[in-house]
């Protein structure tokens, strides 16, 4: 069975979506192990790392969940069906 390119693009988008969350849960990671002072930085603080994951976290779960509609804008559903009615005849 061939999967349509609507399928496709929205496996891409949710993959998309889980490496958002993964790279979230890295700088949760990185803040945590920052505030324990295991590594420092001159730069930042173990806030910045804790908010940048809960933020990375949250877009995350938006895109994999579908929130911003990016397969719709790819691949309008009524273009999909018209053509699935032409081929049908």
């Amino acid at each position: 069975m061939i999967m349509k390119s609507r399928e496709v693009f929205k496996i891409i988008v949710a993959t998309l979506g889980l490496i958002g969350i993964l790279y979230g849960i890295l700088f949760i990671m990185d803040g945590l192990l920052l505030s324990l002072g295991l590594f420092e930085t001159a730069h930042s603080s173990p806030k910045y790392y804790l908010a940048r994951g809960v933020i990375e976290i949250f877009i995350g779960v938006l895109i994999m969940k579908g929130f911003p509609p990016f397969v719709n804008l790819a691949f309008p559903p009524e273009v999909e069906n018209k053509k699935d009615e032409l081929t049908k005849k």
